[in-house]
């Protein structure tokens, strides 16, 4: 029993020592010489690990369908909104005019850059009503 918490002290005392390792992996980009230093990255950083050069995606947009599709007692519809050429749909959803009592039976990715909605009026609708999809595009 003292051995093990002899052992343990032993380990706390490790983990908690004043010159911590880093136990994140080196970024893809950069390579360690033998040594054990790091030599130059390919890419070049700014401080906090930012890049200088402009990298990935940078804004993001939303596409509303149109025209807006009717929702009416006993329907079901399906609405899409696609992104524009040159831009990635990255998630979406739907807006109602006129209230909320249809019920959304599907909201996903459409597989060709776009948002897909399907929708059902319920028997007991008494108005109809407009349904948009909406997807947002990374460009």
């Amino acid at each position: 029993m003292r051995t093990l918490l002899l052992v343990s002290t032993a380990f706390v005392l490790v983990a908690c020592s004043d010159s911590p390792q880093p136990t994140a992996p080196r970024s893809i980009g950069s390579a360690t010489n033998v040594a054990g230093g790091t030599s130059a990255s390919h890419a070049q950083t700014q401080a906090g690990g930012k890049p200088l050069d402009q990298v990935g995606f940078t804004k993001v947009t939303s596409v509303t369908s149109v025209p807006a599709v009717s929702i009416s007692a006993g329907v079901t519809v399906i609405d899409v909104a696609t992104c524009p050429a040159g831009t990635t749909a990255v998630g979406g959803g739907h807006w109602t005019a006129g209230g909320f009592p249809v019920f959304i039976l599907e909201s996903d990715m459409d597989g060709n850059n776009g948002w897909r909605i399907k929708a059902y009026g319920p028997p007991t609708l008494q108005n109809t009503f407009l349904l948009h999809a909406i997807v947002y595009c990374l460009s």
